[in-house]
């Protein structure tokens, strides 16, 4: 059972890249599958997190083995929902707040005809990676009510003024599950200047360079 990442943003953004890391860390790369990445750059650049995969999670051959996670889906997933080789799809797209409902417009309306399951996980909205891990959590046995989830995580950026993220957060280990790097640059840049490719780069650099010298 792995968790398939369909990626829809139309660039590899820092904020994107962090969550996608950050459930890279937790779980394994070889839990992870990042679908639908058509730049050999960005294939490269994720390939230390996961398999990755140039095609559409809508052209896989065994749809039976897919189960869709979309917040507009009927049914709440559980753990007898989830079979040992089943695919659990997540929505590679940054959270809206409310939500547009892009899960349902690019992956599941396009193959509801086609035999998927799909399930939401509950009315909260989480960010990628909550809901990657969310998801994986129920797959292992774990039901959605018991677990620890935060909604509006507050972000001190000074004494005047407090960033709140109006998402959910399952708690790991007492913290919300949050990449740290993301952390840093939203007090320190603001969530503004998150979508540039500049501070990937930089970040990427910096990474690169604490692995050499490591």
């Amino acid at each position: 059972m792995k968790i398939v990442i369909e990626h829809l943003e139309d660039g590899l953004w820092t904020w994107v890249y962090l969550e996608y890391e950050n459930i890279s860390r937790f779980l394994g790369r070889d839990k992870i599958i990042f679908s639908n990445i058509k730049s050999e750059k960005w294939r490269k650049v994720l390939s230390p997190l996961g398999k990755v995969w140039s095609n559409s999670i809508l052209d896989y051959p065994n749809m039976d083995k897919l189960i869709i996670l979309d917040p507009v889906a009927e049914e709440t997933l559980e753990p007898r929902h989830v079979r040992d080789d089943d695919l659990l799809v997540i929505g590679g797209i940054l959270g809206d707040y409310p939500p547009r409902k892009r899960t349902f417009k690019f992956i599941t309306s396009r193959l509801l005809d086609k035999g998927v399951r799909t399930y939401n996980l509950g009315d909260k909205i989480f960010p990628i990676d909550s809901a990657a891990l969310v998801a994986y959590m129920i797959a292992c046995g774990k039901r959605l009510d018991e677990m620890e989830i935060i909604e509006g995580l507050e972000i001190p950026l000074s004494r005047e003024s407090t960033l709140v993220l109006p998402f959910a957060y399952p708690v790991i280990d007492g913290k919300p599950f949050i990449h740290p790097r993301l952390l840093e640059l939203l007090k320190e840049e603001g969530p503004l200047n998150m979508g540039s490719s500049i501070w990937l780069e930089e970040y990427l650099n910096s990474k690169l360079d604490n692995d050499l010298n490591v």
